[in-house]
């Protein structure tokens, strides 16, 4: 430790005294509270205050000095690597103890030299603590690789690599870990809530398109209005997997999410239009934009504007990130589209929807060869073929995804679709090694995708690492409202590997309820309710699964080999064959 006078505050006749020092520092946000405030201020603040006292109670118990706290945000310091990790586990789980669990925080660790000036602390290890709680999930503790290093030897606190990461006005790369257990043998979930909160995110959102409004009574802006409203809804209709969508006209079980309304205004030949989501459990405006069009240009400005608003919905509702990365492969409104129509039929791991599936994205592909999301996309078919059982020859479908991904590597081989079908290709090749490096670059490209972080899990579950795989698939479903019923099923299949059958079966009830014809769901709902011998259920789960996929056997299942460990696959294949399923 040194001190010494700043000789800025010596030259005014203030002396200020400066302690350069090395510590950990802890920077913590709660999510959401801008949001909170603005839909009812006094419950937000309530809210805040009630949360950050909990939050930093549990840092000073634990060897934290609370620096500042600045509205939402908490800045502590530490004197060990060990203080900075049991304490923000610590403040996590007071959230939780005192039910605070909507108060959900963001939490990032640095180690660095700091300079504290009259109480405050400044410097690298600040900046850098900030930026990695900016890229936690809620309710993630993340930090960087100088703070793991300083862990005593046989500390209890487990953490999992997730890759280097740019930072905001942060020069070089930092490796960043993700905070998994506090105990070696105790999982938790990465601290993104308890099983109820995450089936409340699996139901597919429903948004109603109410009539789009024009601002004046041109007749300009009336037809746009109403063929803009026409051209939203025909392209939301034909993704039915992923969001429903109704207009005010319709007669359909159960209320909105979501609604869609759009002002619309005319000056001469110039349009403005500003659509708006606005969530009906509480009118909060989820998102919104103000597109300019010009109707000198072609009637295509018109079908642009309704892709950005079905993509923005995508971001705001379902596949976050991912939804940007599609929009951005290609200019031609129609390749997304059909794209888009292509992902959906995929999307039901059914024989028929990948048979549709391939269809699409080679039509997007004629439309645009170099649509490098759509050649990603087409090459997993292939792949997924191989793993579901349903390819007629192994090797040639994994030499077409080969084809595929050379393709898309010569667009951009660091593209994070690109690296994922390069993950499972080097899998399915027996090359394990090479497969994890490939996913966790792609992690490390697009770690905020909920379809990126979902294929790592994916991978994981390939691997035999079931833990890290449910953490992954929490993650994924953290980075969206709505999650999609593959990572679902997905987890409940990973949490019936661990031998948690009633967390797997509330999974999938609710996947079901949403997407009846999700087999997977069912599949794995099969097992599960099998496992704690609810065998009349298991039976009518396993023959939903026949009536989805008539050509079903355990053989055609277990051949993908969905599971590394050869005692866990026998066991799922016993449990479907106890249920009914032909082998």
């Amino acid at each position: 430790m040194q001190t010494i006078v700043s000789g800025e505050a010596a030259s005014s006749g203030t002396i200020v005294a400066e302690t350069r020092k090395e510590l950990f520092i802890l920077a913590g946000d709660m999510v959401g509270y801008s949001e909170s405030v603005f839909r009812n201020p006094e419950t937000g603040v309530r809210n805040l205050v009630a949360s950050r006292n909990a939050f930093v109670k549990a840092l000073k118990a634990n060897g934290g000095r609370i620096v500042s706290t600045p509205g939402d945000f908490v800045l502590a310091a530490f004197e060990s690597a060990s203080d900075a990790a049991v304490a923000s586990i610590a403040a996590q789980s007071a959230l939780l103890e005192n039910r605070l669990q909507d108060s959900r925080w963001r939490v990032g660790i640095a180690f660095g030299e700091v300079f504290e000036i009259d109480g405050d602390i400044y410097g690298h290890a600040v900046n850098v603590a900030s930026r990695i709680q900016g890229v936690a999930a809620p309710g993630q503790i993340l930090m960087s690789d100088d703070v793991v290093r300083r862990f005593p030897d046989g500390f209890s606190v487990v953490t999992e690599s997730i890759g280097s990461k740019r930072l905001k006005n942060i020069s070089e790369t930092v490796h960043v870990y993700c905070v998994v257990s506090s105990k070696p043998d105790e999982y938790r979930s990465d601290f993104v809530g308890d099983i109820q909160q995450y089936r409340e995110n699996i139901v597919k959102p429903i948004v109603e398109i109410q009539p789009f409004e024009p601002q004046d009574d041109s007749q300009s802006a009336r037809f746009v209005a109403s063929s803009l409203q026409d051209e939203i809804h025909l392209v939301l209709a034909r993704l039915t997997n992923s969001i429903s969508v109704r207009d005010t006209t319709a007669v359909a079980r159960g209320k909105p999410h979501y609604v869609l309304r759009s002002s619309i205004s005319a000056r001469g030949q110039h349009l403005r239009i500003m659509p708006r989501l606005i969530s009906v459990s509480d009118g909060a405006t989820i998102w919104a934009e103000r597109y300019d069009y010009d109707l000198r240009d072609s009637f295509d400005a018109q079908d642009q504007i309704a892709s950005e608003v079905v993509s923005a919905l995508q971001l705001a509702l379902t596949d976050g990130e991912q939804a940007q990365i599609w929009k951005r492969g290609t200019r031609s409104g129609l390749a997304w589209e059909t794209f888009q129509r292509g992902h959906d039929e995929e999307r039901r791991y059914t024989r028929e929807g990948h048979r549709r599936a391939k269809e699409f994205y080679s039509s997007a592909l004629a439309m645009d060869p170099t649509y490098l999301c759509a050649l990603v996309a087409f090459g997993f078919c292939y792949l997924d073929e191989v793993r579901l059982g349903w390819a007629e020859n192994d090797e040639k479908a994994i030499h077409e995804a080969e084809l595929l991904y050379e393709r898309a590597s010569r667009i951009d081989a660091g593209h994070s679709d690109v690296l994922a079908l390069l993950a499972f290709l080097r899998f399915l090749q027996r090359k394990p090694q090479e497969a994890q490096r490939a996913m966790d670059d792609a992690v490390a490209v697009a770690g905020h995708s909920p379809e990126i972080v979902g294929y790592q899990g994916a991978l994981m579950d390939l691997l035999g690492n079931y833990p890290a795989a449910i953490r992954a698939y929490n993650r994924a479903a953290s980075l969206s409202h709505h999650v999609s019923p593959w990572i679902s099923a997905n987890l409940a299949l990973s949490n019936l590997a661990v031998g948690r059958a009633k967390e797997a079966e509330l999974i999938c009830r609710e996947v079901v309820a949403s997407h009846p014809g999700y087999v997977r769901a069912w599949l794995a709902l099969t097992v599960a309710l099998m496992r704690q011998d609810k065998v009349s259920e298991a039976l009518r789960a396993a023959s939903r699964v026949l009536d989805l996929d008539p050509k079903f056997t355990v053989t055609e299942w277990s051949h993908g080999r969905p599971f590394a460990d050869e005692a866990l696959l026998a066991a799922f294949a016993r449990d479907m064959e106890k249920a009914g399923l032909p082998s």
